[in-house]
C-alpha cells in the first residue's frame, strides 16, 4: 500500500513535500514524491493523509508499564521513601488490576504516537500482556536484591523468561541489573554475558544515590543496609557509572536511565565507550531531581533518547508531553531537534536503528500521522512546533499493520 501526505519527515534526510511511502509487508519498501511513487506502483493502493505530516513513530526507551496501576502515588518527599511506598504498594494489587494498567499504559502510548518501548519488567509480571500489544521494543527483566539470595533467584527467573520468550516475534527479552547500587556484586557481573546485546540500568538517577556512591550516607545507603541485614558498604568510586567502569563492566552495551547526577568522569566515560542516555523529564520534575544535563551531553555528542517512566513516578506516558517538560528547561532546542531524540535518538540507544527510527527503505513500516495547519504543510520547522502542540497522534502503523485509530480512515 501506499500511504501520502501534504509533508513527510523522515528524521535521515531532507522532508518531502507532497510525498508518499511505499508499504510492503512490514517494512518501508520506497518513499519519495507523490507523482514519482505513483508512477513506480501505480498497481498499489493508496490512502491519503489530508492535512498532516508523516514521521516515524516514537521510540519510548524507557517506562514501567506495569507501574501504570499506581498512578496518582505521591511523593513522600525522598526518593528512597517512595521506593518503600511502591514496595508496599505494589502486593496489594491484584493480577487483574496490574494487566488492565498495563493494557492501559499501552493504549495510552500508542495513542500519543509510541510505537517501539523499552520496558522495564519484574520477574512476576505478567508478560503476555505486553507480548500481545501493537507495539515492538526490548522487556527489559529487572534483577535486584542487596542480599545475594535473593539476587541469584531473580537472575534465575529472569533467565527463565528469556529462554521462555526467545521466540517472540516484536519483542526482545533481556535480563539486565535494575541498577548498580541495588545488586550484590557478586551477582551484578553474571549479567553482563555478551549474548545480552543491551542492558538498560539506573544510573546517576536521584540525589540519594549520588550520596550513596560519593557520602556513603544518606537514605538509600540507610535503605541497603536495612535490606542487605545491615553489611552495606558502598563502593568506594563516586558515582554508578564509574563502579561499574572499575569493574569492568562498561561499554557500548550499556544505556544509561536517566543520569540527572553525572559529573565530569561520568561524561567523560560516556564519551569514551559511546553510552547512550535515556532522559525521563516528567519522572525527574516528579521527584524534583537535579536538572538533567542534556546541553552538556550534546556538547559531547552522547546520544541522547527520551522516556516516560511510569505512572508511579509522573503523570504522564506521552512522549509529547515528555518533550513539553523537557523544553521548559532547554527552550532553544529546536522542536525538530527534540522529535529527533523521541525517534532515531531512541532506536539508536536500544540498538535498534537498523530496524526503526527513520523513514528509510528497509526499515519497519513504524509511521504515525498527525494534522498540521496547511501553512506548516510547506514549512518543516512549524510542523515539528505543531506536532508538540498535539494532544493525541492522528494515525499509528506498527509493521505495516493501522494500529490507530482502530476504525480505517475515510
Amino acid at each position: 500500500m501506499i500511504l501520502s501526505a501534504p509533508l513527510i519527515l523522515p528524521m535521515e534526510g531532507p522532508p518531502i513535500e507532497n510525498g508518499a511511502v511505499l508499504v510492503r509487508g512490514d517494512a518501508i519498501a520506497d518513499l519519495g514524491p507523490i507523482a514519482d511513487i505513483q508512477k513506480k506502483y501505480s498497481e498499489d493502493s493508496r490512502t491519503h493523509l489530508s492535512d498532516c505530516v508523516l514521521l516515524p513513530g516514537f521510540v519510548n526507551a524507557h517506562s514501567h508499564l506495569e507501574l501504570t496501576c499506581l498512578q496518582g502515588l505521591a511523593y513522600p518527599g525522598n526518593f528512597s521513601d517512595w521506593i518503600r511506598k511502591v514496595v508496599e504498594a505494589k502486593p496489594l494489587v491484584s493480577e487483574e488490576d496490574y494487566r488492565k494498567g498495563i493494557e492501559e499504559g499501552v493504549q495510552r502510548m500508542i495513542q500519543s504516537g509510541v510505537t517501539t518501548v523499552g520496558d522495564h519488567v519484574s520477574f512476576n509480571t505478567d508478560l503476555d500482556c505486553i507480548l500481545k500489544s501493537p507495539l515492538r521494543g526490548i522487556l527489559f527483566v529487572e534483577v535486584l536484591g542487596v542480599a545475594k539470595e535473593v539476587a541469584e533467584d531473580l537472575l534465575r527467573a529472569a533467565e527463565t523468561f528469556e529462554k521462555i520468550y526467545k521466540g517472540s516475534p516484536r519483542f526482545k527479552i533481556t535480563a539486565t541489573p535494575h541498577s548498580a547500587h541495588a545488586l550484590h556484586p557478586d551477582v551484578l557481573p553474571k549479567l553482563f554475558s555478551s549474548s545480552r546485546p543491551l542492558l538498560s540500568i539506573h544510573l546517576a538517577e536521584s540525589e540519594d544515590e549520588d550520596r550513596y556512591f560519593r557520602e556513603k550516607s544518606g537514605p538509600l545507603f540507610d535503605l541497603i543496609s536495612e535490606r542487605s541485614g545491615g553489611s552495606c558498604e558502598s563502593p568506594s568510586p563516586s558515582s554508578g557509572l564509574q563502579y561499574l567502569d572499575q569493574r569492568g563492566l562498561l561499554s557500548d552495551r550499556v544505556m544509561v536511565v536517566h543520569g540527572n547526577y553525572l559529573d565530569a568522569q561520568d561524561l567523560s566515560l560516556l564519551s569514551k565507550y559511546q553510552i547512550s542516555v535515556v532522559h525521563c523529564p516528567s519522572s525527574r520534575a516528579y521527584f524534583f531531581h537535579k536538572n538533567f544535563p542534556l546541553a552538556l551531553l550534546q556538547e559531547r555528542k552522547i546520544n541522547i533518547a527520551l522516556g516516560t517512566d511510569s505512572l508511579g513516578s509522573g503523570d504522564s506516558l506521552s512522549m509529547i508531553d515528555q518533550i513539553r517538560i523537557g523544553r521548559a528547561y532547554y527552550p532553544d532546542i529546536p522542536a525538530a531537534e527534540w522529535i529527533r531524540i523521541a525517534t532515531l535518538g531512541g532506536a539508536k540507544a536500544l540498538k535498534m536503528e537498523k530496524e526503526i527510527g527513520s523513514l528509510t527503505p528497509g526499515k519497519k513500516a513504524d509511521l504515525i500521522a498527525f494534522r498540521i495547519s496547511p501553512s506548516s504543510q510547506k514549512d518543516p520547522p512549524s510542523a515539528f512546533q505543531e506536532i508538540l502542540e498535539s494532544d493525541k497522534a492522528l494515525f499509528s502503523m506498527i509493521g505495516g499493520e493501522t494500529v490507530f485509530p482502530k476504525k480505517p480512515l475515510p
